[in-house]
């Protein structure tokens, strides 16, 4: 358990340096889904949103880590580490579709 939250917390450090460039890399997809699946506008952010936006998400993103980590325990090997980053994935472009329709959506 140590082990994991140290790994988390190096992750979230990690991922704060790269300043909003994952969580840009999830939002793409992630408003398409809220575009198809939700009539949400193309695309849109309001003015100077959209950085602080992907900053956001990159941090809460961070905090997958230890969920997917755990969620792979009884896995060994490649497959471990496919799981592992399918569910980060997933879980990455889940948190960044929740925000674009709950904060950015109703917005435009």
């Amino acid at each position: 358990m140590i082990s994991t939250l140290a790994g988390a917390a190096f992750s979230l450090v990690g991922v704060f340096l790269g300043l909003g460039l994952p969580g840009a890399l999830v939002t793409v997809p992630a408003v398409e889904i809220a575009r198809l699946f939700l009539r949400v506008p193309p695309m849109g952010f309001p003015r100077d949103s959209a950085w602080p936006f992907m900053i956001y998400v990159t941090l809460l993103w961070g905090g997958a880590v230890p969920v997917c980590w755990l969620a792979t325990r009884r896995w060994q090997g490649w497959r471990r580490a496919l799981a592992f980053l399918l569910g980060f994935a997933l879980l990455g472009v889940a948190i960044a579709t929740a925000l674009y329709v709950t904060a950015i959506a109703p917005m435009l």
